[in-house]
């Protein structure tokens, strides 16, 4: 994301859960911190050091054309995934694929869930919700971002599922009006 480029119009032109393609840029200290992707409409990517292969040698390099899921936005930056296994860190167990297959039938696409705001995080605009009366720990959250009014920890809420994204196991939802 360019320097005078909003949270908010970040968010419209590459949303959170899309698939991008990008150029990888620059690798940072391989094996250490992560790298730097160019992405459409002069947007800045990166993809942490904790979703690449442990093995540096096996990164992604300068040049190399690739899809990515955007995971999530900061200022100044999109946080990204690699969508081609060769470049991920490990691939999921199958106690975590049966898991996330269980999630899905418990929270399908199109029903609606009550949550609490358990955490916000002003600096980027987010919040983290947790599915009330579901303690199952990794698939009985969300996270999302905010325009306008900063939620309020400890508030409850309706949200409509509106996705699973299989390629990092997420559920996303938005808030009813």
């Amino acid at each position: 994301m360019t320097a005078h480029r909003s949270l908010s119009e970040a968010r419209q032109l590459l949303p959170e859960g899309s698939q991008v393609t990008g150029t990888i840029s620059t690798v940072l200290q391989p094996g250490r911190i992560g790298v730097f992707v160019n992405l459409p409409h002069q947007t800045k990517g990166f993809v942490d050091v904790t979703s690449l292969p442990r093995d540096a040698g096996q990164w992604p390099t300068p040049g190399q054309v690739l899809q990515f899921e955007v995971l999530q936005h900061t200022p100044g930056q999109v946080r990204l995934w690699p969508l081609d296994p060769r470049f991920r860190h490990d691939e999921p167990t199958q106690e975590i694929v049966a898991g996330w297959c269980r999630a899905k039938l418990r929270y399908p696409v199109g029903s609606t869930v009550t949550a609490q705001v358990t955490k916000v995080f002003p600096f980027n605009q987010e919040y983290w919700i947790r599915f009330t009366g579901d303690d199952t720990g990794r698939w009985c959250h969300a996270l999302l971002s905010w325009t306008g009014e900063q939620p309020v920890v400890g508030s409850t809420g309706r949200y409509r599922i509106v996705a699973h994204l299989d390629t990092t196991g997420r559920i996303m939802v938005a808030p009813e009006h």
